[in-house]
């Protein structure tokens, strides 16, 4: 299956996937879920982020 066959899969099964409005939602709904996974991997541990920064640099 090429890409241009999934596209055309996509369309017939939900036509309202590329509009602008669905697009800006799935837009911010990445950005808090990579937010989420950005924050799950801060620990608080301040000797932790010590050793990220020293070791970085």
């Amino acid at each position: 299956m090429t890409a241009d066959d999934r596209e055309n899969a996509n369309q017939r099964i939900d036509p309202t996937w590329d509009d602008p409005a669905r697009v800006a939602r799935r837009a911010e709904m990445r950005e808090q879920m990579l937010a989420v996974v950005d924050d799950a991997g801060d620990t608080g541990d301040p000797e932790a982020a010590g050793a990220d920064s020293a070791a970085s640099g």
